[in-house]
């Protein structure tokens, strides 16, 4: 029996006008993407933080394929454009919000549930054989984008037991969500008309869908007197508000005393329970230190290249995971939250330079090539004392860090290869950063790690 299609030929958007919509998703995809990585270094709570940089990378692989999507239809694949003005002071409103309750609420009971619905309804308008590969990306995006609303639905609920937070929390979602309307949405078209099937002829003229597309646009501009779509000429930049240190939740707590340090540092054998348990919950403070610099890094610099935020929005995630795998390991081993203190050192001498390049020279290319050395000791330590487990964390930590290490190392070289002063300057600076940061750390945690032989100089990546 032959099998019967019954779809058929014809949808409400011809080529340019999806195009068009899908550069403003993109440029909401990124704008969510900025938002939460730059959100993550102010938000207290780990549990929230750690899902958040897994959320940036799953908004930049959405970003990346439609982009992929919109060279398919003859447009550029790094196109992002904002729909109207109105909607990027939206954007920017919720950019500004300051608790961890507001920002959720703001991306995801009213930003991604509207690009969630918006997804679907220009999925249902696809002509189903010509723009059948739209109609694909749509759905999978949509249901991508539901699953992270899901998620935050059940955080928001968790806050709103309180009747004051309730209370407020419902009137700052009903004024962005009035601001949303007046916006005209994602698209800038307005409130569209998602059960109706078909364009309804327009009366004294031939129905749009005989038109060829050209003749539809310039029809559609004569009735309203100005142009198809609008242009949104606003925008506003996004810049971290600066901080001693990422803020974490109690009991976790910061502090620069090296005589604090040593007051707190046990006298374990190296490879023992105690010691590794000391020793996981150090390198989970260093874990949320990345998870917030690399979510910095992504939110201040939008100028750097897609492919080489796009690295970093996975790195970001990667490092998310880290927070969670090595939580679970230090609970196991017994350490207790906020049984030990860290240090801002780090965070205070590498965040706040304006090239993007310092930061990276040496949180990648010289931190996290230093720490692949320690995991390596870290690994025989735990097959020695028979924790396999354990020495197989370590190993798929590793992995990761080996990858961190190339992104940064390649990207240093590649920006700077007709920049050789450029280069030099990042050398002479990130090799004196880290000497800083090693006079501190042996000074408050001399003894607490086997010897690493990197330890004897400082080596960058890139150099």
């Amino acid at each position: 029996m032959p099998v019967v299609d019954r779809r058929d030929f014809g949808g409400r958007f011809d080529v340019i006008e999806s195009a068009a919509r899908l550069a403003n998703y993109r440029y909401l995809e990124i704008q969510t993407m900025e938002m939460i990585a730059g959100w993550c270094h102010t938000t207290p709570e780990i549990h929230i933080k750690a899902t958040m940089g897994q959320h940036v990378y799953e908004d930049a692989q959405r970003a990346d394929q439609l982009g992929r999507r919109l060279a398919g239809l003859r447009s550029r694949r790094d196109r992002a454009e904002a729909p109207t003005d109105e909607f990027v002071r939206l954007c920017e409103k919720i950019w500004h919000a300051s608790t961890t309750i507001e920002r959720l609420i703001g991306v995801y009971r009213v930003l991604k549930p509207h690009l969630c619905s918006t997804y679907l309804y220009h999925a249902q308008c696809c002509d189903p054989y010509a723009d059948e590969a739209t109609q694909q990306l749509l759905d999978t995006l949509s249901t991508a984008v539901q699953s992270q609303i899901n998620w935050a639905n059940g955080v928001i609920d968790s806050y709103l037991a309180d009747p004051v937070t309730r209370k407020l929390a419902r009137a700052w979602q009903a004024e962005l969500e009035e601001a949303l309307y007046e916006s005209g949405g994602v698209a800038g078209t307005g409130v569209e008309a998602h059960w109706l099937p078909y364009i309804p002829p327009v009366k004294g003229n031939d129905p749009p869908g005989k038109l060829l597309p050209h003749e539809r646009r310039a029809l559609k501009a004569s009735q309203t007197g100005s142009s198809v779509r609008p242009k949104a000429t606003y925008s506003f930049v996004k810049k971290c508000p600066p901080t001693d240190h990422p803020v974490v939740q109690s009991p976790f707590w910061f502090s620069d005393d090296v005589a604090v340090h040593r007051a707190y540092k046990g006298n374990h054998k190296p490879g023992s329970r105690p010691w590794f348990a000391e020793t996981m919950y150090r390198l989970l403070y260093g874990e949320i230190d990345t998870v917030d610099r690399i979510g910095k890094l992504i939110c201040e610099f939008p100028d750097l290249p897609w492919e080489m935020r796009l690295e970093l929005a996975q790195q970001q995630w990667d490092e998310a995971r880290h927070i969670n795998m090595i939580a679970k390991v230090a609970q196991d081993l017994g350490a207790e939250p906020g049984s030990l203190p860290w240090h801002p050192y780090f965070w205070r001498l590498t965040q706040n330079q304006d090239d993007p390049l310092e930061r990276l020279a040496v949180n990648n290319c010289w931190a996290e090539a230093r720490l692949c050395n320690i995991l390596h000791e870290w690994m025989k330590l735990a097959a020695e004392n028979g924790d396999h487990k354990l020495a197989e964390l370590f190993d798929y930590i590793l992995a990761d860090e080996i990858v961190h290490v190339d992104l940064a190392t390649r990207w240093i070289r590649k920006l700077c290869e007709d920049d050789p002063e450029r280069l030099l300057h990042l050398k002479e600076w990130a090799t004196e950063t880290a000497r800083q940061i090693m006079v501190f750390q042996a000074n408050a945690f001399g003894g607490m790690r086997p010897v690493d032989p990197a330890d004897q100089e400082i080596r960058l990546s890139f150099a």
